[in-house]
């Protein structure tokens, strides 16, 4: 680990000193593939050589998180037609479904740079389709994209001349116009590390402002070294002039990848790393806001100081890192609307910055910016790990944050694997998991800058579905990745307590609850082993208080499903499976937010059936033609979507087959209730 950090400072000092001697302006700070690959095409600095890339080690496509709907995501290739990396992916407002992803694209062979590629997908990442050419024609890359409610796709990069672009497409990513955003005005400058975003609050006075953001490197220039703000009004068509954002943290030396969101009610909010000297970790991260849409903005401020990146000590992987922050801004309904969050990578506790370990962690605001909490650790493993490279999504529908990094916890020095971590809570509480299917060694990308092998990954999220995308080499060539998952979004009942008796279910079902406090088991609670280290209290008359971290254990006639109900994954109670076998059953499912509590001692037909499931809209409902021995019985259909939105709620009668009509909702997951006397079922109907 320590041979190969050093000779990577080495080949950098050899780079820097051989760019002097030959009288060439070169800031070797900017993190652009073009901006090297000239000045090798120019015999300034040697490309990266071909190497062997040491195979990856397949581990699973079984995700371990908690409060997933489906545990298995086998990873997709997005393309292997050129290389991929430095990620970004966006999700259709329209349908979550239909995510926007672009990559820096190389065709290896022979060596060209086509600049930020361009794929979409329709049916939430199963298949893609797209170009590896540039979007809008080939560029410089240093992907961004976003979409805006009517649907339009925007694609930000470095343009070929240094400046800066977006192209926009109206047709699903067929073609691409490509519109000017930024210049610069003498050989050897560039736009480095941009940003795009776009507003989609809906309310907000400047919904569909987009806002292109950079770091001017141009010297002689009155913003060299500093962030720079261009915003399009008119979906894209022109450009602002650029404004300085950046000057009031004075950095001793500049300011460098930024990132830009927008709040609910339309604020622009703008986060970047600061570096005081130069080569350096970073050492602070500045801010600044706008509550006019982008006209002016507050005097940039250093919101956290006193922190240690790694852009300049490194990881022990063989690639180039940077702690580029990343922030998302919570524009749902939900409790944390507003809320700001920004993770970054540090070495060691942010203000100690001790060597010996490589995390990630995060600063919240809830008032817009004026004050930030202490910064909270987002990834779950012990200290000693290297865990880098964060980017940041909050779902804008359910408030849900999901972070994805690189992280080393389970494997050599020299490899890592994809790991997400979610928060239900607006970041009180983190479980991170495994989300790549391989553990792989990151090389560099040959022919390209020292060390190169991307310089941030991706994450998106909407309604409930995650899209993690990333660079790996698990074929040898770097290519880009997506392994989407569907995060529940539960809601914890208050004062809520639940009782079973002699409960049974068919085997292989299970009957969800969700419940705040306690559970109860007439009779002794012989049938309940816990296992794997969960942490419960059992008290008298069977009686179960459970703690975090709870599993169950399958018993000879129960198996038993218990979680937490803390607001950052549901609560709930199990059901039976007669002569069920034993064996631990691992990670506890998500609840579904809509469940009523059984009541005991009566015999009711819960056997309702759905199909075709998955639909491709439409579906039959099929009531049981069976009655509880009482004239007054009432049995109701009803159809949610996660977040409890209702979409149908009628009466029906005993035989009844409901046609269901779901071809003018989003394609998703939808929950569908059946009520029989007082006694709920749940099933899940998949709109594909």
């Amino acid at each position: 680990m320590k041979v190969t950090r050093q000779l990577f400072l080495i080949g950098m000092i050899l780079v820097v000193g051989y760019l002097k001697t030959n009288a060439q302006t070169v800031k070797t700070y900017v993190d652009n593939q073009k901006y090297w690959k000239d000045l090798i095409n120019q015999g300034l600095v040697a490309p990266n050589p071909k190497v062997v890339v040491p195979a990856a080690i397949y581990r699973s496509s079984t995700l371990q998180g908690r409060g997933l709907l489906y545990t298995n995501s086998v990873d997709v290739l997005i393309t292997s037609n050129a290389s991929q990396s430095e990620n970004s992916i966006f999700i259709n407002p329209n349908n979550p479904m239909n995510p926007l992803n672009a990559n820096n694209s190389v065709q290896l062979n022979p060596l060209q740079l086509f600049g930020t590629s361009g794929f979409s997908s329709t049916n939430r990442g199963d298949n893609w389709t797209g170009q590896e050419q540039g979007t809008g024609g080939n560029n410089g890359g240093d992907p961004s994209v976003v979409i805006d409610n009517n649907g339009r796709f925007y694609s930000g990069f470095i343009g070929a001349n240094r400046g800066q672009g977006v192209a926009f497409s109206d047709n699903g990513g067929t073609t691409w116009t490509a519109v000017s955003a930024g210049t610069v005005s003498i050989p050897g400058a560039i736009l480095d590390k941009n940003h795009l975003w776009i507003d989609n609050a809906t309310g907000s006075a400047f919904e569909g402002n987009l806002y292109n953001t950079w770091t001017r490197l141009e010297n002689g220039h009155a913003n060299n070294n500093e962030i720079e703000i261009v915003r399009s009004t008119n979906r894209g068509a022109s450009w602002s002039a650029p404004v300085n954002i950046s000057s009031g943290v004075n950095a001793g030396n500049h300011n460098q990848g930024v990132n830009i969101q927008t709040g609910p009610n339309g604020e622009v909010y703008a986060v970047w790393a600061v570096y005081d000297s130069w080569p350096s970790d970073e050492t602070a991260l500045g801010f600044t806001r706008s509550t006019n849409g982008g006209a002016t903005f507050t005097n940039a401020t250093r919101i956290i100081s006193n922190i240690r990146g790694i852009r300049n000590t490194q990881t022990s992987k063989d690639m180039r890192v940077n702690s580029y922050p990343c922030m998302a801004v919570d524009v749902s309904d939900g409790p944390n609307r507003g809320n700001i969050y920004i993770v970054w990578t540090n070495i060691g506790t942010p203000g100690t910055n001790t060597a010996g370990s490589i995390d990630i962690y995060m600063i919240r605001s809830t008032n817009g910016g004026t004050t930030w909490s202490t910064p909270t650790k987002v990834n779950q493993d012990p200290i000693g790990n290297e865990n880098y490279f964060p980017w940041i999504a909050c779902d804008p529908v359910t408030g849900n944050l999901s972070v994805i990094f690189y992280s080393d916890r389970n494997v050599s020095s020299s490899q890592v694997e994809v790991f997400v971590a979610n928060s239900r809570d607006g970041g009180n509480n983190w479980d991170d998991f495994r989300v790549s299917d391989v553990a792989f060694t990151p090389k560099p990308i040959p022919g390209l800058a020292t060390g190169y092998f991307g310089d941030y990954l991706g994450i998106a999220a909407r309604d409930g579905i995650v899209y993690p995308v990333w660079t790996d080499n698990r074929t040898s060539a770097a290519q880009a990745y997506v392994s989407p998952f569907v995060l529940d979004n539960p809601i914890c009942q208050e004062e809520t307590n639940l009782t079973l008796t002699n409960t049974t279910t068919t085997s292989g079902e299970m009957e969800h609850y969700q419940v705040s406090q306690d559970i109860e088991v007439a009779g002794p609670s012989k049938y309940y082993v816990i296992t794997n280290g969960g942490k419960v209290n059992m008290l008298a008359a069977g009686e179960i208080v459970w703690k975090p971290g709870f599993h169950a254990y399958t018993g000879s006639d129960v198996l038993a499903r218990i979680e937490e109900c803390d607001g950052s994954a549901g609560g709930g109670g199990g059901g039976g499976n007669p002569g069920g076998g034993g064996g631990p059953i691992g990670p506890i499912d998500p609840i579904d937010p809509f469940a009523g509590l059984r009541k005991t001692g009566e015999k009711v037909d819960l056997g309702f059936k759905t199909y075709p499931n998955p639909t491709s809209g439409k579906f039959t409902i099929s009531i049981p033609g069976t009655l509880v021995p009482n004239p007054s019985n009432q049995q109701s259909i009803g159809i949610y979507s996660l977040l409890g939105a209702t979409i149908l709620a009628k009466s029906v009668v005993p035989g009844e087959q409901l046609e269901v009509d779901l071809t003018k909702n989003p394609k998703g997951v939808y929950i569908v209730k059946y009520v029989n006397n007082g006694k709920v079922k749940m099933k899940k109907i998949v709109y594909k």
